[in-house]
């Protein structure tokens, strides 16, 4: 506790999708005190713009002195761990170690994604190299559960509303359609990381250290549903066509890397089954697709 009787939560990484919405809720209550970090330089000066009352500070989670300085009087923590540049055996190590290190720690918010019945004997050597999602996920979860430390996992077993404004929107707004490889078009459940980042404030507590929350979306869609959701939620016909153009404009350098997870994920994420563990805990539904649609109008049109 600091000398006002709050709690210190640290939030690692966060400009993040979520974090930064989780940051956001938590300085609006000023039920805590927030300390807000990027491992970049650029993304610390966007933080102390952002949250120019709020402590902000270098810290980068490859380096167990820079983490220990980070997690200082620090009483829970969140860590969203960003795809593809994250090694877990290193990263979980110095969050645990730091969190030790410092004594205070109360309580340990992981964010993973992980199917029902998925082992590490069910990736292969290749998926796991891809260092996204789920095989982010499968790495750091024993880490985090054999520590001793109180931790908390919202697992997100599905994908994040955020996609659609990643790879679509500008397609849909240009051109009244979307493209996407076909590997990755089959039903899927999706949530908003507005709600999951609403749940992640209100789990912040001492009655679900040591527990598991599983949150999915309501409904399944691949991308025709998808287009159809975004026709009669806009107005206007929406068309999905099958296309790697787009995604290795919008990807880069990292398209390989996407095409192996995506190849990998059809294999875990189809028949992803529905939990009511968000309804329960925040006593509403999440919100649905055309709703997500309808907040990010001005990005589609």
């Amino acid at each position: 506790m600091t000398k006002d009787n709050k709690e210190t939560i640290l939030i690692l990484g966060a400009t993040g999708n979520v974090a930064s919405l989780v940051a956001k809720l938590l300085d609006k209550s000023k039920h805590a005190n927030l300390r807000l970090t990027s491992s970049r330089e650029n993304g610390v000066e966007k933080l102390a713009a952002q949250f120019p009352q709020t402590e902000v500070m270098q810290a980068d989670w490859n380096s167990l002195p820079s983490m220990k300085k980070a997690f200082d009087g620090v009483s829970r923590a969140l860590i969203i761990t960003p795809d593809f540049y994250t090694d877990e055996q290193v990263v979980s190590q110095n969050i645990l170690d730091a969190a030790k290190y410092a004594c205070t720690v109360r309580q340990l918010v992981k964010m993973i994604a992980i199917p029902e019945n998925v082992e590490l004997a069910d990736f292969t050597e290749e998926s796991l190299a891809t260092r996204s999602g789920a095989n982010l996920s499968i790495i750091a979860k024993p880490i985090f559960e054999g520590s001793g430390m109180p931790f908390t996992f919202v697992n997100v077993k599905c994908w994040i509303s955020f996609t659609l404004l990643w790879f679509f929107a500008e397609n849909i707004k240009q051109h009244s359609q979307f493209s996407f490889p076909d590997i990755a078009n089959y039903p899927r459940r999706y949530i908003n990381e507005g709600d999951i980042a609403e749940f992640i404030v209100k789990v912040m507590s001492d009655a679900y250290v040591g527990k598991e929350l599983v949150i999915t979306g309501e409904h399944n869609y691949d991308f025709n549903d998808i287009a159809k959701e975004l026709s009669n939620t806009l107005g206007r016909e929406i068309n999905y066509h099958e296309g790697e153009k787009s995604l290795r404009e919008i990807m880069q350098d990292d398209f390989p890397t996407i095409m192996n997870y995506l190849k990998h994920e059809r294999t875990i994420f189809q028949g992803v089954s529905r939990t009511n563990t968000f309804e329960e805990i925040m006593e509403r539904k999440p919100a649905s697709m055309s709703d997500y649609i309808l907040l990010h109008k001005e990005a589609f049109i």
